[in-house]
C-alpha cells in the first residue's frame, strides 16, 4: 500500500469513529513544543491526558507549526486494507508489528489491540485501539512511545530510556538497564524534594545546552519499591493489572518536585549496587555509558537505531559522565545525589 493511501486510511477509521463518538479537540505544548489531539473517545483523552504531559493552553494565533495527534477507539473502523494487508502476515501474532518507510512509522501491538501511524511529512498521527479496558499497564502508564518518539525527532530532540532528577537548576539523567535502580532512585528523589522529570522516559533537545523535558506523569514501581514509598501508594492506578510492578500516574502534589517541566543537564548518573555503607561517585568515560545507554534506548524504539545513536554520542560527549556506587538505604542515595548536584559534583571520589 502506498505511503499516502495508508495515512488516508486512518483519516477515514477517524471519520469513522466520529459517527459514533463525539469529537472533540485538545491543545497545549509536549516537550516545549505544540501539539494538538483530536478525540472521539472521553475515556482515551483522559487517560492520555492525565498520563502525557502536555501543558496548554495552546496557542491560538496558528503562528507555530501544528502537529496533530488523532484517538479514537474501534479497530473496526480502520480501512479492512490496512489490517488485512499487514497484520496477518506476521509470523508470530504475539509479536509487536514494526514498519518504518521513510515518512511512514506504523506499529501494531497484539497486546491491547493497539495500532499507532505517524506521517512526519503531513505531520499527522493516529493512536487506535480496541478499547480502553484492554490496555496493558505499561501502555497506560507510558503511552503511545512510538509516535513520541517521532514527534521528538522532528522537533530536533530526543526520546530516552532514562530517569532525570536536579537540584537547583541542575539536571542528571539516570541510565541503566531494567533492574539496575535507576527508577527507584529517582522516585526517592522525587519524595525527598529533588526535581523530577521522569522515573523511565524524558526528552532531551539535540541543541546546546542538553536541554531535559517531561513526557510523562506516569511511573512504574515495584511491590517492595512501593513498601519503602507509601506516599507514593494514593497515586496507583485502581487498574493496575500487572502482579509486582504497579503503575502511578503522578500529579502536583508533589508541588516543589513536579514544579519543573524542564531541566539543563549537566551529568549522567549510572547507578551500581554495590551494598557500601555510603554512596560514592567515580567518574567514568561516556564510552562506557554510551554502550549500556544506547543498548537500552535503541530496543526501545526499533527503525530508529541509526538517529538516536548519534543523538545519544553527541549527548555523552558533552555531559560528564559517573557511576553511583550506591549504599541500600534508598533515602541515603537520594540525599547524596543531592549533594553531588549542589557541589557540581566535587564531592566524588
Amino acid at each position: 500500500m502506498h505511503k499516502s493511501s495508508i495515512t488516508d486510511a486512518f483519516i477515514l477509521g477517524y471519520q469513522r469513529s466520529k459517527k459514533t463518538g463525539t469529537a472533540r479537540e485538545y491543545g497545549g505544548f509536549l516537550a516545549g513544543k505544540p501539539l494538538r489531539l483530536m478525540s472521539t473517545s472521553e475515556e482515551l483523552s483522559q487517560m492520555v491526558l492525565r498520563t502525557l504531559a502536555v501543558d496548554g493552553p495552546m496557542p491560538k494565533n496558528g503562528a507555530e507549526a501544528m502537529f496533530t495527534l488523532y484517538l479514537f477507539e474501534g479497530l473496526e473502523n480502520m480501512a479492512m486494507s490496512v489490517l488485512e494487508g499487514l497484520i496477518p502476515h506476521q509470523d508470530n501474532e504475539n509479536t509487536v508489528l514494526v514498519i518504518n518507510r521513510g515518512a511512514i512509522h506504523l506499529q501494531y501491538n497484539p497486546e491491547g489491540q493497539i495500532l499507532s501511524l505517524i506521517d512526519t511529512e503531513r505531520s499527522l498521527a493516529f493512536y487506535a485501539v480496541q478499547d480502553c479496558i484492554s490496555l496493558p499497564d505499561y501502555e497506560v502508564c507510558t503511552p503511545m512511545r512510538m509516535i513520541i518518539n517521532w514527534f521528538l525527532v522532528m522537533t530536533n530532540q530526543t526520546f530516552l530510556h532514562a530517569a532525570c532528577v536536579g537540584w537547583q537548576g541542575t539536571g542528571a539523567l539516570l541510565v541503566g538497564k531494567s533492574g539496575a535502580g535507576k527508577s527507584t532512585t529517582a522516585l526517592q528523589c522525587l519524595i525527598r524534594g529533588l526535581s523530577f522529570l521522569g522515573d523511565d522516559y524524558v526528552a532531551v533537545s539535540a541543541s546546546l545546552p542538553h536541554t531535559a523535558h517531561r513526557i510523562y506523569y506516569g511511573c512504574k514501581i515495584m511491590d517492595d519499591a512501593l513498601i519503602r514509598m507509601p506516599s507514593l501508594q494514593p497515586y496507583v492506578i485502581p487498574t493496575n493489572k500487572t502482579k509486582e510492578k504497579n503503575v502511578a500516574i503522578l500529579d502536583k502534589s508533589y508541588a516543589l518536585s513536579m514544579a519543573d517541566p524542564t531541566l539543563l543537564l549537566s551529568y549522567i548518573l549510572r547507578p551500581v549496587q554495590t551494598h557500601a555503607a555510603k554512596t560514592t561517585f567515580r567518574s567514568v568515560s561516556a564510552m562506557a555509558v554510551l554502550g549500556e545507554f544506547a543498548g537500552s534506548t535503541i530496543l526501545q524504539m526499533p527503525g530508529a537505531g541509526a538517529t538516536m545513536l548519534r543523538a545519544l554520542s553527541t549527548l555523552c560527549q558533552h555531559l560528564q559522565t559517573y557511576d553511583v556506587m550506591m549504599s541500600d538505604d534508598p533515602d541515603e542515595v537520594a540525599g547524596a545525589i543531592q549533594t553531588f548536584l549542589l557541589d557540581g559534583g566535587q564531592c566524588c571520589d
